[in-house]
């Protein structure tokens, strides 16, 4: 199947659920309802503009004869991409998991310096992934912990 009928089909998938979404978030009080429906009018637009793109791409690959037969005219996958994914999936969830235990700040800052650092084959910048965990875990902290008093999971440090 080439990357046109994937990005068809994941499109019209994307605009079903939002649909889902949009109906079923109609019994929500008026005030609760306006950011879902921005998020849903988002993710609706943003399938639209992936649809038409896949639509446009599949156009051309027919009327050119130099498309290859598979359809597919994108860059091969780095090599590792899957192991990548299922990293970052396995890091999700831990990170999900050691919330309640370590808290947000804690958690957050062990999450983003051991994705960057697994994520990257070459392990020679740690001070600056460093630099960016504890900046991005600083920056959401203050910003909704003090900004907009979200109440954050503590854990055994703080």
């Amino acid at each position: 199947m080439g990357s046109s009928n994937i990005d068809i089909m994941s499109s019209l998938s994307l605009l079903a659920f939002a649909g889902l979404l949009y109906i079923l978030s109609g019994d929500f009080p008026h005030a609760a309802a306006g950011y879902p429906h921005a998020l849903l009018g988002l993710l609706a637009g943003l399938a639209i503009i992936q649809l038409a793109t896949a639509i446009v791409r599949r156009k051309r690959q027919a009327l050119s004869s130099k498309a290859p037969a598979s359809g597919d005219n994108r860059a091969a996958a780095p090599k590792g991409l899957p192991a990548r994914v299922l990293l970052t999936g396995v890091s999700i969830i831990g990170y999900v998991a050691l919330i309640p235990v370590l808290g947000y700040a804690v958690s957050t800052l062990v999450f983003l310096l051991g994705l960057m650092w697994l994520l990257n084959p070459k392990h020679s910048v740690l001070w600056v992934y460093a630099g960016v965990a504890v900046a991005s875990t600083v920056v959401l902290y203050i910003s909704f912990g003090r900004f907009l008093s979200v109440w954050l999971p503590k854990g055994i440090l703080f």
